[in-house]
């Protein structure tokens, strides 16, 4: 997604129902840069969705292009890597009413699946507002290397560091 709206007219990606929208990207591959949604521009507004299993991040929001966005009341779970991630300069974004669980990268043995990451040089002005974090084999939220202020408000994790088992040994 790398258009850009306004700040007079957001581009809405909005479920239509009571009930999420679900991504189903579980026949997709795992690996780098297969991402549910990849939002490149600015002044979006995602609502509603359910993004399940992508082989990457759920929801990527990276780049200075990527700021002044809404994602508000959706899911990200089961994906190969973090639920949601905001990197590279990308600023000003909020992200409220969302839950990500279930995050677990099998490349590297859960080390990188958080549930919600503003990291790695992530802008300034990002946002978290009652979001809730469970069951991600990484941290809950992750803000490394991040030197700008991100804001964290009514959010929880739970149980994260989770381990999921290796899916290639029944052993485990």
């Amino acid at each position: 997604l790398d258009r850009d709206g306004k700040n007079s007219g957001t581009i809405k990606l909005i479920g239509s129902s009571k009930d999420k929208v679900k991504l189903d990207l579980s026949e997709e591959a795992e690996e780098n840069n297969a991402y549910g949604i990849n939002l490149k521009g600015s002044y979006w507004d995602i609502e509603n969705i359910e993004v399940y299993h992508a082989g990457d991040n759920g929801i990527l929001l990276k780049g200075t292009e990527s700021h002044n966005n809404t994602i508000k009341n959706c899911i990200t779970d089961s994906n190969d890597d973090s639920g949601l991630q905001i990197t590279n300069g990308a600023h000003d974004n909020l992200v409220q009413d969302c839950s990500s669980f279930d995050n677990y990268d099998i490349t590297t043995k859960g080390s990188n699946a958080d549930g919600f990451a503003c990291k790695l040089g992530a802008g300034a002005g990002n946002k978290f507002i009652n979001c809730n974090s469970y069951n991600n084999s990484d941290d809950g939220f992750d803000l490394l290397g991040t030197d700008n202020a991100v804001t964290l408000t009514n959010c929880t994790s739970t149980r994260n560091g989770y381990y999921h088992g290796d899916p290639s040994n029944a052993l485990n």
